[in-house]
């Protein structure tokens, strides 16, 4: 009997909603609290524009609002919680004077690099803290195989700068 109480434009709705968390969290890897909260942020903002769009068209504008809101979210937390789980890791396996030279390493490569633009820069103190390519990609929002070449072009350019391993052989 509890299901007649549910009308044809909920369970419309309902199926609309399961789909989308569902494809959040597959394609996102988010929790289904998260992605749950996404989807309904993104129809909220769409149920405020409800008269500018074809009715047909309303299922891929959410679907679509509410991907760029599941990346804008990974985004904002992919970096500090990277940042935390890696911060653990060298604490727990560096004594403090370890710590401490490399944490000077690192600022003398950044004091060399201030003249890089920002995402040059942000992707530099990933490298100079240690992050793997897996890691520093997914903070960035990049594909382990674009990150591997941003970096190598990075360290590269960045050699060049400190004029290490500038030496051309003329032949």
């Amino acid at each position: 009997m509890a299901a007649s109480l549910i009308t044809p434009e909920e369970e419309f709705f309902h199926s609309r909603f399961r789909r989308i968390v569902a494809s959040l969290m597959r394609k996102h890897g988010l929790i289904h609290e998260d992605a749950e909260d996404i989807a309904k942020e993104a129809y909220a903002d769409l149920s405020k524009r409800w008269g500018e769009m074809p009715p047909e068209r309303f299922e891929a504008w959410w679907f679509q609002r509410s991907y760029w809101r599941a990346g804008d979210f990974r985004r904002k937390r992919e970096p500090l919680t990277l940042l935390a789980e890696f911060e653990e890791r060298v604490s727990s396996a560096c004594g403090p004077d370890d710590l401490a030279v490399r944490d000077d390493q690192v600022r003398q490569v950044l004091k060399l690099a201030r003249d890089l633009p920002p995402e040059k820069r942000r992707h530099l103190a990933l490298v100079a803290y240690g992050f793997s390519s897996a890691e520093a990609a997914q903070v960035l929002g990049k594909s382990p195989g674009a990150e591997r070449t941003a970096r190598h072009r990075l360290l590269r350019d960045l050699q060049q700068r400190m004029g290490i391993g500038s030496e051309t052989e003329d032949t």
